[in-house]
């Protein structure tokens, strides 16, 4: 953010010079069977890599205030440590499959501008929410190399994957939560361990 004497208040200016596009490769998963390959973007010195990195300090109070994320196992460990269960109430864990290639970037965005309508008051800020939307649009389009080719991502973020999945998974929870409130719920990343009433269980599947 830089000053100038002719505009309203602070420019962002972001300056990309000697860049590339991402590269895309697998690492296999040794672990398991078939060996499957994860993929991997390197987007190191990518046009919107310093743009990515901005908006990521600038929106991370997005994804403040879960009381359902925790940072670490110790933390999980902490808040599990005293909890009692009944007979009919199991405690049950799920992940998402493939998070950051599996969520759409239309419903990354729409997530974004739903919550910056209840979180971001942009009356005296010279970055309007719409400005900011933009800017993760530009940001959302990953162009990348692969055995010579160039080809676009059009489904998954790879750009603030960790701030996007986190923010998507939130609104998700409040939905499927907001009438059905579990006696526990914790999540690390996609790893969600969630107490279920056994008479609830085909609730719970309609989502």
């Amino acid at each position: 953010m830089v000053e100038h004497p002719s505009a309203p208040g602070p420019l962002l200016i972001v300056i990309s010079t000697d860049k590339a596009p991402a590269r895309f490769y697998g690492l296999p998963k040794v672990y398991k069977e078939n060996i499957p390959l994860r993929p991997i973007f390197s987007l190191r010195d990518t046009p919107t890599c310093g743009l990515a990195k901005w908006m990521f300090t600038y929106l991370n109070f997005l994804a403040e205030g879960s009381t359902t994320t925790v940072a670490s196992v110790k933390q999980f460990l902490e808040r599990i440590n005293h909890l009692q269960l009944k007979p009919d109430e199991p405690l049950v864990s799920f992940d998402v499959v493939s998070l950051f290639t599996s969520i759409p970037q239309q419903l990354a965005i729409d997530v974004v501008r739903q919550l910056l309508n209840e979180r971001y008051d942009d009356s005296d800020k010279p970055l309007k929410s719409e400005n900011l939307l933009k800017l993760l649009r530009h940001c959302l389009k990953t162009y990348f190399t692969f055995s010579g080719q160039m080809y676009e991502q059009i489904k998954g973020v790879r750009i603030l994957p960790g701030l996007i999945a986190e923010i998507v998974l939130q609104r998700i929870e409040h939905l499927v939560f907001a009438k059905y409130r579990p006696k526990f719920l914790d999540r690390y990343v996609d790893d969600t361990f969630v107490t279920v009433k056994i008479s609830d269980i085909e609730h719970l599947k309609i989502y």
